[in-house]
């Protein structure tokens, strides 16, 4: 009863955001990406397009997440190695010294064959990274984040924010950090993050290829 309760709350959903993934779906032109995502606003921004996921990045968090993206090709192609659990279930595995948190996997084997199977689609020429400011939290990671050579965006609750890839959530002014930013905003199931940041405009726009260089 608890799992047909589950799968009727996500087909209600999934009918309620149909118009808006619609239009997001319609005005996308980059059709190539590779979300790199510190946590689950990669997957959902992937699903929403309707894009299949070229990357293993998703529905898991990676708190070393500059330390992932600074040595990118290297940790992607990396085996995954399984660690231990969270303090509240999540399995974790080990990307050579990165904790890689499998937030909404069941088991450490489950985020290992999910990770092999996606990883080898990553368009490394069309890369995009996504984080908050849960794991860009000083100014030394800002500076590391900042030298990336890929676009970016990062989430924050600083209300003065200092770098042009940081999008003010006005929702969590005053707070250490944003919360949850996939929480919806209006009738229409516009999430906290999509109404302050237009993601399909950011995936056109940053659609570099070798040829554009």
């Amino acid at each position: 009863m608890k799992n047909i309760k589950k799968k009727v709350k996500t087909f209600i959903k999934e009918c309620w955001r149909a118009p808006l993934r619609w239009s997001m779906r319609r005005k996308l032109k980059n059709h190539s990406f590779s979300l790199i995502s510190a946590n689950c606003i990669g997957g959902v921004l992937s699903h929403d397009v309707g894009e299949q996921f070229r990357t293993p990045t998703l529905n898991l968090t990676i708190p070393q997440f500059v330390d992932f993206c600074e040595d990118l090709e290297n940790n992607l192609k990396t085996d995954l190695i399984p660690s231990e659990l969270t303090y509240n279930g999540h399995p974790v595995c080990k990307c050579g010294n990165i904790d890689i948190i499998g937030v909404h996997y069941s088991s450490c084997e489950d985020l290992i064959e999910t990770w092999n199977r996606r990883k080898v689609r990553v368009n490394y020429d069309n890369i995009f990274l996504i984080a908050t400011d849960e794991f860009i939290n000083s100014e030394e990671l800002a500076q590391r984040f900042d030298s990336l050579p890929f676009p970016k965006v990062c989430f924050t609750a600083n209300s003065h924010p200092k770098y042009d890839w940081m999008v003010f959530l006005p929702e969590f002014e005053g707070a250490n950090r944003v919360g949850d930013s996939l929480r919806y905003t209006n009738m229409w199931g516009l999430r906290i993050f999509e109404k302050h940041f237009d993601c399909v405009k950011w995936l056109n726009d940053n659609d570099i290829k070798p040829k554009d260089i």
